[in-house]
């Protein structure tokens, strides 16, 4: 799936893997698209931090601490969160 924020998949993941990347993708997008009603774009940083647990070099409960990191002012963290809880 095309990602206006996002790198694309590389093309040699297992179907499982695919599948997890997507879901993944999908509430790292809810947590930016929750993020940018307040205005604004996202920080380079946050972006890097997304697309790291969307590459699954961190778990849920990294991002989530995240929202405790000094200068975290981005709301997209605990939207991202929230929304792969309530899927769960």
């Amino acid at each position: 799936m095309a990602s206006k924020y996002f790198k694309p998949f590389p093309a040699d993941l297992s179907a499982e893997e695919l599948a997890a990347r997507q879901q993944r993708q999908r509430q790292s997008e809810w947590g930016l698209a929750v993020a940018r009603l307040g205005g604004g774009e996202p920080s380079a940083y946050v972006l890097a931090d997304l697309q790291r647990y969307i590459d699954g070099e961190l778990t849920l409960d990294e991002v989530a601490d995240l929202t405790n990191r000094p200068n975290s002012l981005s709301p997209a963290y605990q939207a991202l969160v929230t929304r792969a809880k309530l899927s769960e």
